[in-house]
């Protein structure tokens, strides 16, 4: 009888509760939170090839003496100048884009 008792008190107590629906629920927020990230660098990644692309191909059609070595130098080059604006280390784009905004 005082075994049921005592489990009937264990049953109805809810003060470690937070604790397990946290515990259920941060994997779930972790995983949700770095797949958001993963999913935005996949896009910026996309994103920069395309560009690279599209303006060494532009290049390419317009002068087509450019060799395979130019194109993939450029489109390198052009790879390269997109994450140095993203992580804020190409600093004549940032004078650049000061003046710009300075002459509006």
């Amino acid at each position: 009888m005082i075994a049921l008792r005592h489990t009937r008190r264990l049953w109805r107590d809810e003060s470690g509760s937070w604790a397990l629906e946290f515990a259920m629920t941060l994997p779930a927020f972790v995983a949700l939170t770095f797949g958001t990230i993963q999913l935005g660098w996949a896009m910026f990644c996309g994103s920069t090839v395309q560009y690279a692309l599209e303006h060494v191909a532009r290049n390419v059609m317009v002068d087509s003496t450019i060799t395979q070595s130019t194109a993939q130098t450029q489109f390198d080059d052009d790879r390269l100048h997109e994450v140095e604006i993203l992580l804020g280390t190409d600093h004549q784009f940032q004078r650049r884009l000061a003046l710009d905004l300075r002459h509006r």
